[in-house]
């Protein structure tokens, strides 16, 4: 076997990979490392040189350094990588505990094939074709040749190891229609659709849309228990979109909504409905409790509003385990009129759809005007003609205001005194001029002047 040694005196500059002076380095065109280290020199070097064949090695302390110039890697159909001729370098896999060895020029050949890896064994994939095959639940058409399924066999099922012919395999691998196929299945599950990227939009509009509508009723949920009104003068300036503004300065989602030019849930009728949902979610989580308990009584009593509408204002009374008395507002019932007939619709369409029986009812308390104290025609006798033991019960503190009320009649002092003091009430609300400074001669915790109502 031909060889040629040339010694120089840098050996530093050899280890930084400077091949034109160093220590001694051995240019050869032998496969065989051991037989060069250990055949004597020769004088006819240079004829030997002459005749061996023009692909060259550099090599350092037994390693392979680089190939020459005139012929590299890339260009060679076969390379010796046995272990008599080649310095392995040892990789420890850390998951497995496998240590397994691979050519040291394993990662000058990633640079040029980017889609070589190692599998857990230390075999060469082809991360592409690896990839592609369980994205697409291992559905990929493939040609039925033999040099695709031998390609898949060897870079994505069970791994390349064969290093003598590796670049060869490497380029017969990347033209092969297994990685072809791979590379197209790839960039098809990369790309988004049309249908895909509409949908991510609706989504986003989705989920920012039920951020603002949570916002909304947070809000008037806030309003609604402070007592708080909703509408000012105008839609612009009442309560609710103004705390909603200040609220969008940290909630982007709420912004972009109230800045839109559709609906954005604000109008006077959906409010309404918000509100009434909170409402009937209240009397839900009351109707639990009301029916818990075995049984209950009613409490109705006719009052009427601002606008002068007369309501019906509806309160069931349970008793607890504990002896102690639970009152709960049911709500206001508007009515035309007060007729005993009126009033039991009334109470019977608040049990119905609140699914409360009669029959667990025990008690009634109104106060004593006969069109529901009348014991033949009034509520509490329609109502005993559907339950008898709905016991009525007169109200006791319409009772002691009337007892009080007939005492005093007796004494002229006060029913003088009385009488006095209704004139007066009248006379005061009667002018906003008198009743303004009625109220200026009061301390700020004084309560309102009311006018003097007649008990029943």
């Amino acid at each position: 076997m031909e060889r040629f040694i040339v010694r120089k005196k840098r050996k530093n500059e050899l280890e930084e990979g400077l091949t034109t002076s160093g220590p001694l380095v051995l240019v050869t065109t032998s496969t065989d490392v051991n037989d060069i280290t250990s055949s004597p020199q020769s004088g006819n070097s240079s004829e030997h040189t002459s005749k061996s064949s023009s692909r060259k090695s550099i090599v350092f302390n037994n390693n392979i350094i680089s190939n020459d110039t005139s012929d590299s890697d890339l260009n060679s159909e076969k390379v010796n990588y046995d272990e008599a001729n080649c310095t392995e370098c040892v990789v420890a896999n850390e998951n497995n505990n496998i240590k397994f060895s691979v050519p040291r020029a394993f990662s000058r050949w990633q640079i040029n094939y980017p889609w070589l890896s190692l599998n857990p064994v230390g075999k060469a994939i082809c991360s592409i074709c690896v990839e592609a095959t369980n994205r697409s639940n291992k559905i990929l058409l493939l040609s039925h040749f033999n040099t695709c399924v031998n390609s898949r066999r060897a870079f994505v099922e069970q791994g390349f190891n064969t290093w003598k012919n590796a670049l060869k395999s490497f380029r017969s691998h990347e033209k092969s229609e297994l990685h072809c196929s791979a590379i197209a299945v790839l960039g098809t599950l990369q790309q988004q659709s049309v249908i895909y990227c509409l949908s991510k939009t609706k989504k986003k509009e989705m989920i920012d849309a039920r951020v603002a509508l949570l916002k909304i009723f947070s809000t008037v949920k806030l309003l609604a228990k402070q007592g708080l009104s909703f509408r000012g003068k105008d839609d612009e300036y009442f309560n609710l979109v103004q705390i909603l503004k200040m609220r969008a300065e940290d909630v982007p989602e709420l912004n972009t909504w109230l800045n839109r030019t559709a609906y954005t849930w604000l109008y006077h009728d959906i409010i309404n409905e918000i509100v009434e949902l909170f409402a009937n979610q209240v009397v839900r989580q009351n109707l639990e409790i009301i029916k818990s308990a075995d049984f209950y009584a009613i409490s109705l009593d006719e009052t009427s509003d601002i606008s002068r509408l007369e309501q019906v204002s509806i309160c069931i009374r349970i008793a607890l385990d504990n002896l102690t008395t639970m009152e709960f507002f049911m709500g206001f019932y508007s009515t035309e009129n007060t007729k005993a007939q009126t009033l039991f619709d009334i109470v019977n369409d608040v049990h119905t759809p609140y699914d409360l029986k009669f029959s667990n009812l025990r008690g009634q308390c109104y106060d004593g005007a006969s069109n529901v104290s009348g014991r033949i025609t009034g509520l509490q006798a329609r109502i005993r003609d559907v339950e008898p033991r709905a016991i009525y019960v007169h109200c006791t503190a319409h009772t002691l205001n009337l007892v009080v009320q007939d005492a005093i009649e007796h004494v002229s002092y006060a029913r003088n005194f009385v009488g006095i003091v209704k004139d007066i009430i009248n006379f005061i609300r009667d002018s906003p001029k008198r009743l303004a400074q009625f109220k200026n001669l009061q301390s700020g915790d004084s309560p309102s002047l009311t006018p003097f109502c007649p008990t029943r």
